[in-house]
């Protein structure tokens, strides 16, 4: 899964200890980003999305 939904955008380095299964369970449950998903059947996300996510996770803290 990766941020900027473009070829080549950096992986989730701000989530690098939580598995790739982790992240598409947290989506499933609806605890992350939606996404798009591509026809390869990849995830992207907008960086804006995900910004708004980490956000909510400092202010449950």
């Amino acid at each position: 899964m990766r941020v900027g939904g473009r070829p080549g955008a950096p992986p989730l380095d701000e989530l690098r200890d939580v598995s790739e299964r982790t992240l598409y369970r947290w989506r499933e449950i609806g605890k992350f980003p939606i996404g798009i998903r591509l026809p390869n059947g990849k995830i992207r996300l907008y960086r804006s999305e995900f910004e708004a996510w980490l956000e909510t996770l400092g202010e449950a803290a």
